[in-house]
């Protein structure tokens, strides 16, 4: 488990130091798609995962972060997606005992779509270690260095997901201005 301060300097240091420059991706576009979700809004997230899919984006990468690890061990098997809980990261803020975790860290996204709403430190340090080009999620204090694109209102899951996909399918286009 990790010391939540140690885990908490690692991402603004991460922050601080990263030289991406984030790379608007027009909707029609986008290929590689993130989805960072709590385990509060997993039904939702996982419902747009199938639909993105269905819309043919090529790969839809689902990373699911939990409180605790029992409430991980009810889900693990009944979605699929990257099950993250603190037991995944040492003291220091390292990932251990997940392949499929570091395995994604390799990866590279045209989008990552943020639907964790601050919930978890592990989750923002998920959202600055994947490589995404452009990322989206909902405004919340203190995290302002994490997403290009922050979506601002009292929003529940499902109505930040069509915030989002609104903005990915309609006002996310070439020719909009």
């Amino acid at each position: 488990m990790t010391f939540k301060p140690i885990l908490n300097y690692l991402i603004r240091k991460h922050v601080k130091k990263d030289q991406r420059v984030p790379t608007l991706v027009y909707g029609a576009m986008v290929q590689r798609v993130a989805i960072v979700s709590s385990e509060k809004y997993a039904p939702e997230a996982s419902e747009y995962a199938k639909r993105l899919r269905s819309r043919g984006v090529q790969t839809v990468d689902f990373f699911l972060v939990f409180n605790s690890s029992k409430s991980e061990a009810k889900f693990e098997n009944r979605i699929k997606a990257v099950t993250i809980s603190p037991k995944n990261f040492s003291l220091f803020g390292a990932p251990i005992n997940k392949p499929d975790l570091e395995r994604a860290l390799l990866e590279k996204y045209d989008t990552l779509i943020d639907l964790n709403v601050g919930q978890s430190i592990e989750a923002d340090w998920i959202i600055v270690q994947l490589n995404a080009n452009w990322k989206v999620g909902k405004k919340l204090k203190n995290r302002e260095n994490l997403l290009d694109l922050m979506i601002d209102g009292n929003l529940d899951g499902r109505q930040l997901i069509s915030q989002i996909d609104d903005y990915l399918l309609n006002l996310n286009k070439p020719k909009a201005a």
